[in-house]
C-alpha cells in the first residue's frame, strides 16, 4: 500500500507541474515545487519497493528486453 500511494501522488504532482509549467513558465514556484515534490516520491517509491514483499513491480519483469523496451517507448 504505501508503495501505491506514492507513485500515485507522485505521477500526480509530476503531471500538475507540467500541466503548470504551461500556465506559470518552468521557473515559477507553481511549477517546480510539484516536480521537485514528485521527484521525491519516485525516490520514496523506489526505496519502498526494495523491500516490499511482493513488490509492485518485479525487477526480474523489468530485466526482460522486450519489456524494457516497451517501458522506454512508453516513457518517451
Amino acid at each position: 500500500m504505501p508503495g501505491a500511494l506514492a507513485v500515485t501522488a507522485a505521477i500526480a504532482l509530476l503531471v500538475y507541474g507540467l500541466v503548470e509549467a504551461g500556465n506559470t513558465g518552468w521557473s515559477a514556484a507553481g511549477t517546480l515545487l510539484p516536480l521537485g515534490a514528485g521527484l521525491g516520491l519516485l525516490g520514496v517509491f523506489v526505496a519502498v519497493e526494495r523491500v516490499a514483499t511482493p513488490p509492485l513491480v518485479d525487477r526480474r519483469l523489468l530485466a526482460t528486453r522486450p519489456v524494457a523496451a516497451g517501458y522506454g517507448v512508453m516513457l518517451a
